[in-house]
This record gives structure tokens, sequence and C-alpha cells, in this order.
């Protein structure tokens, strides 16, 4: 029977067109990181081979493989109706806390082998850290799923830990990109200017080529996970964006910054062909420090 109120009617076209559009969000997103995946495992094989099994590559693998589930199951929900929405929830907020918690860690670990464990930084970038996997626990627990008729699928209520989550994030990664930043360029051998210490931390001038990797991909990341937020702040929170629309771009938003993340980190230990130098940021001193040892290896070592 025929809507006899032209609002109702209006308003299910309009959960139609946002489940549509959604969709499609849904699939490049799953579609983007497969192929970035395919992308990069000749450089986690050679990884792998040449350094084995380590906590640090093992973070990084759950990264991968938790952020690979929530495409997929981001992707499953809105394109398989389905009328019990329990299942979506129970897998969901697993697949949605790990690529958080683990992505941020990986950069955690990053700004600790930059420091070369030092206690004090460990201390101050765990207390920053500390947030995000908080704030992320919070928001899965308070996660909930509702069939919606008119469209035939499920779809995510509204969350109001969401955007405390995000301004945590934001708040680790830009304390960490600009505590290794400063490290970095103080690290340059370069003349004592601020022109000098400028071009240091902007591009990398005097510096040597792993502290200049650890740099650029460092900024590039920061930068991509910055205008990623801002362009999901407004949608979150302006009341006039209809609920399906609210959380469109979180998958996508989690997606790019892991893999960014990834990006960093292999080029972080891809970067280990450099020469040692006596003030740098050695070999030897930067896979220490990032806890690249196998695991195999670390377990010989300890002694009963």
């Amino acid at each position: 029977m025929t809507s006899l109120n032209p609002l109702e009617g209006s308003s299910t076209q309009t959960d139609v067109f946002a489940h549509r559009l959604i969709n499609y969000f849904y699939l490049v997103c799953l579609t983007a990181y497969t192929y970035d995946w395919i992308l990069s495992v000749s450089d986690e094989v050679e990884i792998a081979s040449k350094r084995g099994l380590s906590w640090s590559l093992a973070i990084y693998f759950l990264s991968r493989i938790s952020q690979l589930g929530n495409a997929i199951n981001s992707a499953v929900i809105n394109i398989i109706p389905q009328k019990n929405c329990e299942l979506p929830i129970t897998l969901g907020g697993p697949l949605q806390l790990l690529p958080v918690v683990t992505t941020t860690l990986l950069f955690f670990l990053r700004a600790r082998a930059v420091f070369l464990q030092s206690k004090h930084a460990t201390v101050v970038f765990g207390i920053l850290w500390l947030p995000v996997p908080v704030l992320n626990v919070l928001a899965v627990a308070t996660l909930h799923v509702t069939f919606n008729p008119q469209t035939g699928f499920c779809a995510f209520g509204d969350n109001k830990f969401p955007t405390p989550l995000n301004a945590a994030v934001l708040v680790f990664d830009t304390s960490v990109f600009l505590a290794i930043s400063y490290r970095l360029a103080g690290n340059a051998a370069t003349e004592g200017s601020w022109r000098s210490r400028l071009l240091s931390f902007f591009k990398g001038r005097g510096l040597y080529s792993l502290s200049r990797t650890l740099l650029h991909s460092g900024q590039l990341y920061y930068f991509a996970s910055i205008l990623l937020f801002f362009a999901n702040l407004p949608i979150m929170l302006v009341p006039r964006v209809p609920e399906s629309f609210r959380y469109i771009m979180v998958t996508e938003y989690i997606s790019i910054v892991n893999i960014m993340a990834c990006r960093v980190f292999r080029g972080a230990v891809l970067g280990h062909m450099i020469s040692s130098t006596p003030d740098g940021l050695t070999t030897t001193r930067i896979n220490a420090a990032f806890q690249l040892e196998p695991l195999t290896r670390s377990q010989h070592n300890v002694t009963p």
C-alpha cells in the first residue's frame, strides 16, 4: 500500500539513496585497502624473511589483518540484507577496536625507536597513548546496531565516544609527530641557525637517509590523519547530517591512516641499509629500539 504522507515517502527515498551511497563508500574502501596490501606484499615478505617474526612485526600484521576484517565486515553489513543485527556487533566491535589500537601502537613503537627506548620518552608517549585504547573500548562497548526496515539493512546507531576517541588520536599523533620531528631535526648535520633547523624539520636537509625516511614518512602519515580527521569531524557533529551518514567516513578514516602507518613502519625497517654514523640514528640502534629481533631468538636469550 502506498503511503499517503509525502514526507514519509521522501524520507524513505532519502534512506535508500543514503544506503546506496554508503555501499559505494565501503566497497571503495575495501578495494583500496586490499589493493594497497597486495602492493606491499613483496616488502612484507622481504622483511619477514630477513628479520623473522618480531613483536613489532606481529603488531604490524595484527593491524593489517584486523583492518581488512573491519573493512570486509563493514561492507558485508551494508551489502547483504539481514534482519539479525547481533552478529555485526559481535564481529564489528573487536574489528573496529584492534585497527585503531594497533595503528597508534605502531606510531608509539616508532617514537620509542627514534628516542632509542628512552624510559622518560616511553612513559610520556605511553600516557598519551593510553586514552586511545580506553576510549576505543568504551566506544565498542556502547556500540549498537539497529535494523532499518526501509532499507532492509542494519545501521549503526548514534554513539557519543567516537569524537573523544578521534580527539585522543589527534592529540597523540600530534605530540608524537612534533617530538619525532624535533628529535630527527636535532640529529641533522647542519649549522645551528634557525633556517637550517627549519629546513631539517620540513625537508630533512642534513639528515642521513634513514632519518630522512623516518621524517618524511611520518609527515605523510600525520598530515593524512589530520586531513581525514577534519574531513570526518563535521560529518559526525553537524546535527543536520542524517544519522545514516554520520559514521560513513569512519572505516575509510581508519583504513587510510592504517595504510600510512604501515607504510611508515615498512619504510623504517627497509631503511636498514644505511651506514652507521657516530652521532646519527644507526641501523643497529634503530633495529634494537624498534624491537626487530625475532621472537624465537628473544625467547632463547631469556634465562630462567
